[in-house]
């Protein structure tokens, strides 16, 4: 009874292992594909659309903002949030044309408003793009305090010193003194040593045994060879790359995904146990035989 009850847990382990075998080639067919990442490009702007991030703004100006490579004619929802996304201040809705594109007026900032804060761009519920800007804050009043009157001091008197005499002294002759001839020594000729010619050793040959001299001792290993260990050369044999037994991992092994692989290898070991349980009842009907 025992070997009886031991055989079919074989038989079901093998039923199991098939099963996962099978999960394994399903869930590696179905593709994997990455996440998308979010459509578009936003940034804030003004009534132009022309700037691009507009980050600094004053009271009572209106942002705009600007989307690009959204989907056609999709609508959308936009929020003025803080820089959390937990408080949000204004929204609406907006919409992009036939070529994803929009530049919309939005909210208009307010006297007093907090800064920094955020637009935000939304797909339902899904945010999508956004970008933060500033408020710059509003100068205070000029200052009152009154200049001090202009200075009432004349000024002193231009001075009446009259300038000295030029003086009249004459500069002495110019001086008569003539320079000495011009030397009238001849440079030595020019060296007529000739270099020496050329040497013309001429390289050895390059040596065209390909593994044994004449009297068969190895003086070299071409490339492309190795040493057979007497003395000689060989052609080195290529050993080629067997394909792996077990699946590999990534895109261009047996299975795509990680679920796949999983089940794979839960077929094998099912497929051990099975293989165990019905040796030993083997075993021991043979040996109640």
């Amino acid at each position: 009874m025992k070997g009886t009850k031991k055989l079919k847990k074989g038989s079901l382990a093998y039923i199991v292992s098939a099963a996962l075998m099978i999960a394994s080639l399903l869930v590696n067919a179905i593709p994997t594909t990455p996440a998308q990442a979010a459509a578009g490009s936003l940034w804030t702007t003004d009534a132009t659309c022309s700037p691009q991030d507009l980050n600094q703004y004053s009271e009572g100006d209106t942002i705009y903002i600007r989307g690009d490579g959204f989907d056609a004619n999709q609508s959308l929802d936009w929020q003025n949030t803080s820089t959390s996304e937990q408080t949000i201040y204004d929204s609406g809705t907006l919409q992009a044309d036939a070529n994803g594109y929009f530049c919309e007026a939005t909210h208009t900032v307010g006297v007093g408003e907090s800064s920094p804060r955020k637009m935000v761009i939304l797909d339902g519920g899904d945010k999508l793009k956004s970008d933060n800007y500033t408020v710059a804050q509003a100068p205070t009043e000029a200052p009152t305090d009154v200049p001090t009157d202009v200075p009432t001091d004349v000024p002193t008197d231009v001075p009446t010193d009259v300038p000295t005499d030029v003086p009249t002294d004459v500069p002495t002759d110019v001086p008569t003194d003539v320079p000495t001839d011009v030397p009238t020594d001849v440079p030595t000729e020019v060296p007529t040593d000739v270099p020496t010619d050329v040497p013309t050793d001429v390289p050895t040959q390059t040596p065209t045994d390909v593994c044994n001299n004449l009297d068969g001792l190895q003086q070299f290993i071409p490339v492309g060879y190795e040493s057979d260990g007497n003395g000689g050369c060989v052609i080195p044999v290529s050993v080629s790359s067997n394909p792996p037994l077990l699946p590999q991992t990534g895109e261009s092994g047996m299975f795509n995904n990680l679920a796949a692989q999983l089940l794979f290898f839960g077929s094998f070991l099912f497929l051990g146990v099975g293989m165990v349980i019905n040796g030993n009842a083997k075993k021991q009907k043979q040996t109640n035989g």
